[in-house]
């Protein structure tokens, strides 16, 4: 797979401030992820970029005969080591959470640890198993060096089913009612305190709307100083012949958490659009999100399962593929460039084919780094289909180039103009792409909309900055506007792209992961793999 761009339907009419919390151009760069901070577009276009995936799977597992499916898990780079680590799924296996690291984000190693037994030995890259009443799902980790215990810089949310019959009804390990979300805690990512017995799930699975599945992803606020967990959730709940409830189709549900030990009623925020059968079938089932803090925003990369639900006969071709969503809040989301697919399935018979959920994403040298597992296999296989497998594989994307305002087609120049913000800054910043034969005009305008003196569009020139950017240059200083209440209008025209705006480089530069507890702006720590070339159209 290549990657690509995606047109989305042309815009012509005025689009007006959501209302959300308002996002500081400033200090954070403005990608266009929403329409928070536009006041028009007039022949202007949002055109969703798609990362370059590599052709084959980096994390492929140690080989034995616990590692037989590499699924859902996290990948971080430890700054402090100097090396990548990962934690992923047995699926199929030993029942357990198990670790590998590297030195390039390529190439893995998985080291023999000693700590589980299997098969009558210790020689395994295995952490911990779970209670093995039902298979224990996930693992998503983070790196807490806030945290003043040292026994729990690493800290871990996972899916399985407990040993107690918490429901009364006589039965141990029932999926609803005895099951739900472990948390655990670590020193080093490799010994962990979690528990077993009696293992009682910090977050119970129940039949309501208001419960955490059995897919969980967490990070933490950067903004809020909060521990979050996005879990996929059940929603419309019918009455049939079972004991329980049946769930119709799938959505996210959030919980927050201000110690890692007490957690907020979920909460659902995000569900898929079943308003026609036409965007049924587009926007089935949501199967889980991955969600990253990146310049001032919230990121998230949807699973778009395409099952229908169980009211219409699991219509669909059961693939999982990726779509992008935003927002400012964490809890009020909003579908980036409409219903398009941001990550989608391999081609037929490559190794991930079936299903792509990818891991949190994060940013290093001018590439955003997305960790995925993915499926040969469909979600709910066919009768007679042969076994599906599972790896890891490895995307990239140019650091704050998820969309691209690009001039509509047949239009010459598209307008794009801002809401007002206040100035603060002696240089604007552009991430932009004039490709072969396009050009950028930018020029500053006051709180009623005139043209301020010496910063107009026929004065302007761009200078490369690097890569990515350009500089706009006017022949008076922009410190002079300092304070002001100013707009921006771009005139976008030919083949080129502008993805974002800002004011600030020194938030754009920081390429080191903020810990926990850090006020400063989230910007990733992975490394650059130099082997993909990006696509323009």
């Amino acid at each position: 797979m290549i990657s690509g761009r995606i047109r989305v339907s042309v815009l012509v009419v005025a689009l007006v401030n959501g209302g959300w919390l308002f996002a500081d151009p400033t200090q954070n760069l403005e990608m266009f992820l929403d329409d928070t901070n536009i006041h028009l577009m007039s022949g202007v276009s949002r055109v969703l970029e798609q990362p370059a995936m590599m052709p084959q799977p980096v994390i492929t597992g140690s080989g034995g005969a616990w590692d037989p499916h590499r699924s859902f898990g996290t990948v971080i780079y430890d700054d402090t080591d100097k090396i990548y680590k990962a934690w992923y799924q047995e699926n199929g296996g030993a029942n357990a959470i198990s670790y590998a690291t590297s030195v390039d984000g390529v190439n893995w190693t998985y080291p023999n640890l000693g700590l589980v037994s299997f098969d009558g030995s210790t020689a395994n890259n295995m952490l911990f198993q779970g209670v093995g009443i039902q298979t224990m799902y996930n693992c998503a980790v983070i790196k807490d060096d806030s945290d003043p215990d040292p026994n729990k810089r690493y800290k871990i949310a996972y899916w399985d089913a407990g040993d107690t019959d918490a429901d009364g009804d006589g039965i141990k390990g029932e999926y609803y009612g005895d099951s739900g979300v472990f948390t655990g805690t670590s020193p080093d990512g490799i010994h962990w305190t979690v528990t077993k017995t009696p293992a009682a799930p910090q977050l119970y699975t129940q039949a309501k709307e208001q419960s955490p599945s059995d897919v969980v992803e967490m990070m933490y606020d950067y903004q809020k100083h909060e521990y979050v967990i996005y879990a996929k959730g059940w929603a419309n709940w019918t009455s049939t012949t079972l004991p329980n409830p049946v769930a119709d189709y799938r959505q996210i549900v959030r919980i927050e958490s201000s110690d890692f030990v007490n957690w907020s009623t979920p909460q659902v925020v995000l569900t898929p659009d079943h308003s026609t059968p036409a965007m049924t079938a587009i926007d089935p089932q949501f199967y889980g999100m991955s969600v990253f803090e990146y310049q001032g925003m919230y990121i998230g990369l949807v699973r778009s399962y395409k099952d229908s639900g169980r009211s219409t006969g699991h219509m669909g071709d059961q693939t999982i593929n990726v779509q992008l969503v935003a927002s400012r809040d964490g809890i009020n989301w909003t579908r980036v460039a409409n219903d398009a697919t941001f990550m989608p399935v391999g081609a037929a018979g490559t190794w991930d084919d079936g299903m792509i959920l990818p891991y949190a994403p994060f940013e290093k040298d001018g590439k955003i780094q997305i960790y995925y597992q993915g499926w040969d296999g469909v979600h709910n296989l066919p009768a007679g289909a042969p076994p599906r497998y599972s790896s890891v594989g490895l995307a990239t994307i140019d650091a704050g180039r998820f969309v691209a305002m690009t001039a509509s087609d047949g239009v010459a120049l598209g307008l794009l103009e801002t809401d007002p913000f206040v100035m603060h800054g002696s240089q604007l910043f552009l991430n932009a792409d004039l490709g072969e034969h396009g050009s950028i005009e930018v020029g500053f305008y006051d709180a009623n909309g005139v043209p301020i003196p010496g910063y107009t569009e026929s004065l302007m020139t761009l200078e490369k900055y690097d890569d990515q950017y350009y500089i706009a240059n006017f022949p008076e200083s922009l410190s002079l506007l300092e304070n002001q209440d100013v707009s921006l209008r771009f005139w976008i025209g030919g083949d080129a792209a502008l993805y974002g705006y800002t004011t600030n480089m020194g938030s754009i530069s920081l390429d080191v992961v903020p810990e926990p507890g850090w006020g400063g702006v989230l910007a990733g720590g992975m490394m650059v793999v130099g082997m993909w070339r990006r696509n323009r159209r």
